[in-house]
C-alpha cells in the first residue's frame, strides 16, 4: 500500500507539472474567447462515455469468465474493473491493474486463481490484438498529416514484430512443455530465496494454478468460443467508447474533428502510453497528446485539451478507483471483524 502511495504521488507530481507547462507555453489570444464559447454539455457527454466504458469492460470480464463456467453479474464485474483503475492508473503499463482483478475475481467470484489469471491476459491480448489491427488503419487515414512513409515502414514492421511476439507468447502459454518449464523456473528460484519447508507450500499452489491457467487458456479456444467471440465484441466497443471522447472534448470546444483522424491519433498515443517509463505514463501522455492533438485543433487551445483529456480518462479513474478501492478495503475490514467474533 505505502508502495502504491508513493507511486500515486510520482505520477500526480510528473502529469501536473506537464500540463502546466504544455498549457503555458501554448496559450495563445484565441484562448480565452474559444473557452468563452465552450459547450459543457459535451464535456459532460465525454465524461458520461468514459464511465460507460467501465460497464463495457465489466460485460467483457463477465462473458469471458462466464465462458470457463463461472457466474458473475454485470455489477461485480464492473466493481471489479473500477477497483483495478486505481493501482492501473499509477503503476508503468497499468500493470498493477491485473493483480488486482484477478484477486478480485478469485475473492468475489470464487474464480480459481489460474482460471482468473486466464480471463485476465485473454482481456490483454484481445487489446493488443485489436490495436495491432488498427494500426495500418490508422496509418491510411493519417497518411501526409504526420507520418513520412519512412516512418510508416517502421511502425509497420515494429508491428509485425510485436504480433509475432503476441502469437509465439499465446503459443508458449498453450504449450504443456513451456508450463513445465515455467514451473521449474519458478521452483528453482524458491528454493533459492527461501528454505523449503516455508516454499513447498506454495510451489504446489503455483503449479496447481499454472495447470489451470494452462487449462483455462485451452477452455477459451476449445469450448469457450461463444465467450471469446463476445468479449472480442465488448473489445471493439470499449475501444471505440474510450476513442470517442476526444471527439466529444473537441466539439464542447467548437472545434467539430474528423472523428477518424481522432481515433487514428488515438491508437497511435495508446501505444506511446503502454511504454513502462512512467507510473500512468505520467508525462508521457500530456507530451504524447500536445504532439499528436496538434494535427485537430489550433495550438492556442492544445494545452487546454490535452488537460480536459487527462482529467477525463486518467484523473477521473484514480478518482473513482481510489473511492472504490477503499470501500473495498472497508468492506474487508467490517467482515474480518465480523469474523472474528
Amino acid at each position: 500500500m505505502e508502495r502504491l502511495k508513493k507511486l500515486f504521488i510520482i505520477s500526480l507530481i510528473i502529469s501536473i507539472i506537464v500540463l502546466v507547462l504544455v498549457t503555458v507555453f501554448t496559450i495563445g489570444p484565441d484562448t480565452l474567447p474559444i473557452l468563452q464559447r465552450m459547450e459543457p454539455v459535451y464535456l459532460l457527454a465525454a465524461v458520461a462515455l468514459h464511465i460507460v466504458s467501465y460497464i463495457i469492460w465489466g460485460l467483457r470480464m463477465k462473458v469471458m469468465t462466464e465462458a470457463l463456467g463461472y457466474r458473475i453479474g454485470v455489477k461485480d464485474a464492473t466493481e471489479i474493473v473500477i477497483a483495478n483503475l486505481f493501482a492501473a492508473s499509477v503503476t508503468p503499463s497499468m500493470a498493477g491493474g491485473e493483480p488486482v482483478r484477478i484477486h478480485m475475481l478469485n475473492r468475489n467470484a470464487n474464480v480459481r486463481v489460474g482460471d482468473a489469471s486466464a480471463v485476465v491476459i485473454g482481456e490483454r491480448v484481445l487489446d493488443a490484438l485489436l490495436l495491432l489491427i488498427a494500426t495500418p488503419f490508422a496509418l491510411w487515414v493519417l497518411s501526409g498529416s504526420l507520418i513520412s512513409w519512412e516512418m510508416d515502414l517502421a511502425i509497420i514492421v515494429a508491428e509485425l514484430f510485436v504480433l509475432i511476439m503476441v502469437f509465439a507468447a499465446i503459443g508458449g502459454l498453450l504449450s504443456p512443455t513451456f508450463i513445465d518449464w515455467l514451473s521449474s523456473l519458478i521452483t528453482r528460484g524458491l528454493h533459492r530465496v527461501g528454505r523449503f519447508d516455508r516454499t513447498e507450500h506454495l510451489i504446489e499452489f503455483i503449479d496447481k494454478e499454472l495447470l489451470n491457467f494452462h487449462n483455462s487458456l485451452w477452455a477459451l479456444m476449445r469450448t469457450g468460443k461463444q465467450g471469446l467471440f463476445f468479449g472480442c465484441i465488448f473489445t471493439v466497443i470499449y475501444w471505440i467508447v474510450e476513442f470517442m471522447v476526444l471527439p466529444l472534448i473537441l466539439l464542447g470546444l467548437n472545434q467539430p474533428p474528423s472523428i477518424m483522424v481522432a481515433m487514428a491519433v488515438q491508437v497511435f498515443l495508446t501505444f506511446i502510453m503502454v511504454v513502462p517509463v512512467t507510473p500512468g505514463a505520467s508525462g508521457i501522455a500530456e507530451l504524447g497528446g500536445a504532439a499528436l492533438f496538434g494535427i485537430l485543433v489550433p495550438v492556442s487551445i492544445l494545452g487546454v485539451v490535452v488537460a480536459a483529456w487527462r482529467l477525463i480518462t486518467y484523473y477521473l479513474n484514480l478518482v473513482i478507483g481510489g473511492v472504490v478501492s477503499v470501500k473495498i478495503l472497508k468492506d474487508v475490514d467490517i467482515l474480518s471483524g465480523w469474523n472474528s467474533k
